[in-house]
């Protein structure tokens, strides 16, 4: 019988798990967390790479006895979605290579990881989690440092809801319209967090750990921009070379996270904000890089966390370490700086001149209305830009972006 290993939510970056575990003579069932997660998601499902498919529907006995029976042994997030009830599982059917249980809220609940950090003398951003506006306004009167406040739900993904106010605006009218409602990955939002904004340059560090030992699979740095009414949209992401200074801050400070998050085996993607104080944490998801980006990595080092994950889960004695920076790479988003409709093929037929372009992907097809990007679920797309020279790649994205404004046709 094949070694079969269970993939929670494989969608997202998820997807690509299941066909590498293939390769390695594994066989997967996939088991979905929830119908919502499905339905946002459902683009990126490869049923046919599962010989069973789950829905849970929050009967762990039944789904524990179905895992007996098939002899899982193995449980993997495939998403963030996921990361909860894969802890759940790990945790019965292979403790010995599982994140602490105790920490499994801190994991996915935002304020809970705050508090993780601070019970481990670690810098966080000032936060409340409440669903009254009162007690935020109180907490803003007892923090008048506070300029600029961050409102986002608690254990969403990828800037769902997350508005940006100074405290003069109306943050109070985008919280009641959040309040009560689901978010992207299928969880009511009871409370929100409110937060002190940070001013900085923010990164990316996507990490491995196995037997509590972390590796650095990739850095990379965010560009965000105001779009229209919306602040801090991803404008795009550059990969860095670890002879930057500020590599060896993020790594001992990544470290100091993921210990604190109770992360000793797996992937985890931590979003890390670098101001005149130092490093301190967004917040980290025990799972891969979404989006596919552990194939943009692998561009830029020859490796992953996928890389790293499918070793550790079919090898008996895997080898791991940190990345080395060989090529150049850029992911530029497409942004619709208004609503309209998109102009796809004027934008595909400019793209195919570019120096650099590796993949070029439109998440919406010609004639579609959109909406104007506001975080990363409205995007219109992405172009990844690699090489080896370094201001070609600037120039090709600086031509996306001229040609990026003509991609929709505002109509009335």
């Amino acid at each position: 019988m094949k070694n079969i290993v269970a993939i929670v939510d494989p969608f997202s970056s998820g997807k690509l798990i299941a066909s590498r575990l293939h390769e390695q003579g594994f066989g997967t069932i996939a088991i979905i967390s929830n119908s919502d997660t499905l339905a946002t998601f459902g683009d990126s499902f490869v049923g046919s790479d599962f010989s069973k498919i789950y829905y849970f529907d929050g009967n762990i006995n039944f789904l524990s006895d179905e895992m007996s029976f098939l002899g899982v042994k193995k449980i993997i997030p495939g998403a963030e979605s996921g990361v909860t009830l894969a802890d759940t599982l790990s945790n019965i059917f292979s403790p010995e290579i599982s994140n602490a249980y105790n920490c499994t809220h801190a994991r996915r609940d935002k304020m809970e990881m705050v508090d993780a950090l601070q019970s481990h003398s670690l810098r966080a951003i000032k936060s409340i989690k409440t669903d009254n506006l009162k007690i935020v306004e109180q907490w803003l009167s007892e923090n008048p440092n506070i300029s600029r406040l961050v409102v986002k739900p608690l254990e969403s993904a990828g800037t769902d809801s997350v508005g940006i106010f100074k405290i003069d605006e109306d943050w109070r009218n985008h919280a009641k319209n959040i309040l009560g409602t689901k978010d992207k990955l299928g969880h009511v939002n009871y409370a929100l967090l409110f937060q002190e904004y940070i001013q900085g340059v923010e990164y990316v560090v996507d990490s491995f750990s196995w037997h509590g030992k972390h590796y650095i699979k990739n850095v990379c740095r965010y560009k965000k921009i105001r779009n229209g009414a919306h602040e801090a949209v991803y404008s795009s992401l550059e990969f860095l070379d670890k002879s930057i200074p500020q590599y060896k801050i993020l790594r001992e400070y990544i470290y100091n996270v993921l210990d604190a998050l109770g992360i000793s085996y797996g992937a985890a993607h931590s979003e890390v904000i670098i101001d005149d104080k130092g490093p301190v944490l967004v917040e980290t998801g025990a799972r891969l890089h979404g989006g596919g980006h552990p194939i943009y990595a692998e561009m830029c080092t020859g490796q992953s966390q996928l890389t790293d994950l499918i070793h550790a889960y079919t090898e008996d004695e895997a080898q791991f370490g940190d990345y080395d920076y060989m090529k150049h790479v850029n992911i530029i988003f497409i942004v619709a700086e208004s609503a309209g409709v998109l102009n796809e093929n004027f934008f595909m037929q400019k793209l195919e001149f570019l120096k650099n372009a590796k993949e070029i992907k439109l998440l919406k097809n010609p004639g579609d209305c959109v909406h104007e990007t506001s975080d990363l679920y409205s995007i219109l797309g992405f172009v990844v830009l690699s090489g080896d020279d370094l201001s070609s790649i600037v120039a090709d994205e600086a031509k996306i972006r001229m040609w990026e404004k003509n991609i929709v046709a505002i109509t009335k």
